[in-house]
């Protein structure tokens, strides 16, 4: 009986109310199933509507991540979870390092001043949680520091090349490309 009902819907025709092509009733999502409604906007129609929209309120996603992630300290809640939830619900640690950049920026440039102390409270709650994991300097030997320092400054290079091309200058140095280093050592001149 329910195979009948659904080749009988595939035979009905809707016109979709944004870009009005008469389109089988399977291509719109239910409004309201007991009832038999459906939505007026096909379902290619709802899909770019909804992205368009996620794009456009992108920022205010981060507003709520900042909230929640204030919330839960006051409450006491667990954040690692929560943290672990939102990275999670927008597809990783990218995606939502950039929601976050792009809420925290479009606060600053609306003048939203606690919206911005909002960010910035919430992202040192996530800094704890993240220095939670990491050994504390004074348990590592001096080896292990040594290679913790280097392994975050060749990060931090690798973040922002310009930084290199900052520290040379002001120390005096001047950048070879690495082909005319190596051409240099080679002929004995030195680099």
């Amino acid at each position: 009986m329910i195979e009948f009902a659904e080749a009988v819907q595939a035979f009905e025709k809707q016109t979709c109310r944004r870009c009005w092509e008469d389109r089988p009733v399977t291509h719109f999502r239910w409004k309201n199933k007991a009832k038999g409604k459906r939505h007026d906007w096909c379902r290619a129609c709802a899909t770019a509507d909804e992205k368009t929209r996620r794009t456009r309120n992108r920022h205010k996603r981060g507003d709520r991540f900042a909230q929640r992630i204030n919330d839960g300290v006051r409450c006491g809640t667990n954040l690692k979870v929560i943290v672990g939830q939102m990275v999670r619900s927008v597809g990783g640690v990218e995606n939502f390092t950039g929601i976050w950049k792009d809420s925290w920026e479009a606060a600053r440039k609306a003048g939203k001043r606690s919206l911005v102390f909002r960010h910035w409270k919430a992202l040192i709650e996530i800094m704890k949680i993240v220095d939670q994991d990491r050994p504390q300097p004074s348990e590592m030997s001096d080896e292990d520091l040594e290679i913790d320092m280097w392994r975050m400054i060749v990060e931090r290079l690798d973040r922002e090349p310009g930084l290199v091309r900052w520290a040379a200058e002001r120390h005096g140095f001047r950048l070879v490309p690495l082909e005319e280093a190596h051409e240099r050592e080679e002929e004995g001149g030195g680099v």
